[in-house]
């Protein structure tokens, strides 16, 4: 219970130091998803969640990951940016790692409607997860966020031609 007190009031206090200069304090997503029960406790409109596509590592001596897509989802209602990482890219164009249009339907459907921060991480990360797809070739960090950028908008603009 001291330890729930402390979260609570750690962030409460974060997003009253925010406050005054207008910045918005965004907690980075935690193991057991707790900040998204940390923020909706605190329940302050400057202090939420950043749900990373790629950001749910459990165990990096196994290599084991939490799921992403209910970590993303249990994010999302107090999400102030999202995160596309990305770690590589087959021949398609699609990140090996994750289902980009699942992802990106879980934000639309939340009914997030902020910015989309684009970073490339890259492959080769020690405990990193295991690729769906095979991976084409390796990016630079340049070529990667173009890589990103683009599957962005190739899935949300096959996800924009549906809509009515």
């Amino acid at each position: 219970m001291h330890r729930r007190h402390f979260l609570q009031n750690s962030a409460a206090a974060l997003a009253a130091a925010a406050f005054p200069s207008s910045v918005q304090a965004a907690a980075v997503p935690e193991p057991r998803y707790r900040l998204a029960w940390v923020a909706k406790l605190v329940d302050d409109s400057h202090c939420g969640t950043l749900p990373d596509f790629g950001n749910f590592q459990k165990n990096r001596a196994t290599g084991e990951y939490h799921d992403r897509y209910a970590g993303v989802a249990a994010m999302l209602p107090f999400a102030k940016c999202v995160c596309a990482k990305s770690l590589d890219f087959d021949v398609n164009g699609d990140e090996c790692y994750s289902d980009y249009a699942r992802l990106l339907k879980q934000v639309a459907d939340s009914g997030y409607r902020g910015w989309i921060e684009v970073e490339y991480e890259g492959p080769g990360h020690a405990g990193g997860p295991k690729a769906e797809r095979t991976p084409e070739k390796p990016l630079s960090e340049t070529e990667g966020c173009l890589a990103t950028k683009q599957l962005l908008e190739k899935v949300l603009g096959a996800e924009l031609a549906t809509k009515p």
